[in-house]
This record gives structure tokens, sequence and C-alpha cells, in this order.
């Protein structure tokens, strides 16, 4: 199975968020993508609740919860588009990684030495 990049673009969002607020457009620079693309990305996330829109000078985008707590499963689901086709074989595989946290994904993974994070789920799998 290949992951859209409306995957891939999610977890890395989840992935590079934390308590402080960070706007769209430094998301955008940091996964590699046009603000255009990732502001209906954001928007389905802060619909589920897992992340927070902060207004103001300042505002932006936080993740409500910790990484482990957030399944890969979760986010898989949110942008499954309904293709009966495709459809089964993708609820199998949400089916199998519901206990798979984004923590886990990056406990497992190495980091680059220069101690950045990775931007893009799709270099861990």
């Amino acid at each position: 199975m290949k992951l859209s990049n409306r995957h891939d673009l999610a977890m890395g969002l989840l992935i590079q968020l934390d308590d402080k607020p960070t706007s769209l457009r430094a998301m955008a620079v940091t996964l590699n993508t046009s603000l255009s693309y990732l502001e209906p990305i954001a928007q389905k996330l802060r619909r589920a609740e897992l992340v927070r829109a902060c207004r103001g000078p300042g505002g932006g985008y936080v993740r409500v919860k910790p990484l482990e707590e957030i399944a890969v499963g979760e986010v898989l689901n949110l942008f499954q588009k309904k293709n009966k086709t495709r459809a089964g074989v993708l609820d199998r595989i949400i089916g199998r990684v519901t206990d798979l946290t984004l923590a886990d994904v990056m406990q497992d993974c190495p980091q680059p030495e220069n101690g950045e994070k990775k931007t893009s789920v799709v270099e861990f799998v």
C-alpha cells in the first residue's frame, strides 16, 4: 500500500507540532508543500480534535494529544477516500495499525544525524 500525500502530510504535521503554536506557513515550508494544500489537512485534523488553532499574534496550530495517544490508524482513517474497490484492503490495514502510535513510528526509525526531525512519514516506512 502506498500512503497518499495527504496521509503523509497529516502525520508529518502531527509529528512536527508540539505545545507551542506554529503557523501553517512555517509548517508548509518545513513539510515542503504549499500552504493552500496544507490548510484543508489542518482543518480536518482540527475537526478530529487532534490539533487546536490559536488565533492572534504568535498564533498557529498546536497538537492536542501526545504522539503516544495518536494512532496511525486514526490518522489514516481521517483521509481515507470512499473507494469501494480499495476500501476493504485499506480497512484491514487500518484495523491492524490501530495500536501503532505516531510515537512508535518515531521510536522505530532512526533520526537524521543533524538532530532535525524527519518531515515525511513515508521516510519511516
